[in-house]
Order: C-alpha cells, then sequence, then structure tokens
C-alpha cells in the first residue's frame, strides 16, 4: 500500500513538472509598431520561431483548423526512406543556414522542419526562413540542389502529437486526421507535411510532432 502511495506521489510529481516545462516552451514576440496586433506579433517553441497562423476551429483535442501566412522556405529534394530523407535533408539545408552560402551568412535555425512526400523514395525537407528575411534578401546556396521560395497562404487541418518517430506513429495520426476531414466535409490539397519540432534527443514523450494537410471546402 505504501509503495503504491508512493508511486502515485512520484507520477502525479512527474505530470506537474512536465506541464510546467510545456508552458515554458512558448513564447510570443510583436514586432515595433504592431504591439497591439496580435497578427503581428511571432510565435517561439524553445526559442526558434514559428511559422505565423491563426486557430480558426478547433476540432478535438489533438486535431485544430489553422490558415497560415505565407512564408518563405529553403528546401531540398532527397532520396531514400522517410527517415533516412528527413536526416539527409536536415543535413544539407543545415550547411545552407550556417554559412555555406554566397555570402557566409548565418541564418537562425526555426522550427519545424518540414517533410512532404514526392514520390515513392523521394522527399521534400523543408526549413523555414525566419521573419526579418525576403526572398531577394536571403543569400544564395552554394549547394545548387537547395531552392529558395516562397510557399502561399494555406487553409490546413492538423493534428499534434508526441511520441517516437516510427512510421506506425505518423501512419497512426495520419488515419485519425483523415477520419476527422472527411467528417467535417473537408478535401486534402496535395500530400500531407510531417513537422518535426524537436531535435532527436529530446525524451519522445516530450516531442512535439504534427501533421499538416491542405485542406479546401468540397
Amino acid at each position: 500500500m505504501k509503495h503504491s502511495f508512493l508511486k502515485i506521489i512520484f507520477l502525479l510529481f512527474l505530470t506537474s513538472c512536465c506541464c510546467q516545462k510545456k508552458a515554458s516552451l512558448y513564447s510570443k514576440k510583436c514586432l515595433p509598431n504592431n504591439m497591439s496586433n496580435q497578427n503581428n506579433c511571432l510565435s517561439f517553441y524553445k526559442n526558434y520561431e514559428l511559422p505565423q497562423y491563426q486557430v480558426q476551429k478547433v476540432l478535438s483535442e489533438k486535431i485544430e483548423i489553422r490558415n497560415y501566412q505565407s512564408k518563405l522556405v529553403a528546401e531540398v529534394l532527397v532520396f531514400g526512406t522517410r527517415k533516412e530523407a528527413v536526416k539527409s535533408g536536415f543535413r544539407t539545408l543545415a550547411s545552407y543556414i550556417f554559412g555555406n552560402n554566397t555570402t557566409k551568412t548565418s541564418i537562425e535555425m526555426t522550427s519545424p522542419v518540414n517533410q512532404i512526400k514526392q514520390a515513392s523514395n523521394q522527399w521534400l525537407i523543408q526549413f523555414g526562413m525566419p521573419h526579418n528575411f525576403m526572398l531577394d534578401s536571403l543569400p544564395k546556396p552554394k549547394n545548387p540542389n537547395i531552392v529558395l521560395r516562397v510557399v502561399p497562404v494555406q487553409k490546413t487541418a492538423v493534428i499534434s502529437f508526441s511520441g517516437v518517430w516510427s512510421d506506425e506513429k505518423f501512419a497512426i495520426n495520419l488515419q485519425e486526421l483523415q477520419k476527422y476531414i472527411t467528417a467535417n466535409n473537408l478535401l486534402t490539397v496535395a500530400e500531407p507535411i510531417f513537422a518535426y519540432y524537436d531535435d532527436p534527443f529530446t525524451f519522445p514523450w516530450n516531442r512535439k510532432n504534427e501533421i499538416i494537410w491542405q485542406i479546401q471546402e468540397k
């Protein structure tokens, strides 16, 4: 009985620490001259800038409809399994933002790292670029396989989850997201985006993962 009580206390302690930690992971910073306009405030996760969006509707505890603003990205097409591709693409894009570009400029890392399936064993890996860059002000990559472009505004359905980066985990959550999309009379556009917010050294239960799927009304 005593051991059971101590175990419950320990679990409650871990839960409390986890909740406090998660709450402190997020922050906002409003740009000068826009302090009263929340649409011009930047959001951060673990001090990494996030893409700007507004939540249009909450469908469940894990799923919501978001309207993303246009964003500037650097992306590269890579080959291999999902796991192989995200590692290879990350290394290529990390090299670019760490100074392997025509002006040897360091660019701040943002979150998340996006992965989009293009064909069998072909994946597009994307890094978002910080808000202070425009397409014409970004340094040109030395690697000709890296493409810089603007992703237009998008309406999306998003499911958030923690856990390991396994194919099974992504498949289960993709199926759940698809169910809500169908139930809400929506159509998907293009391929879903697998979004990784944390590094591989983060414990799986503390990871923030998402599947982001562009949608439109039927």
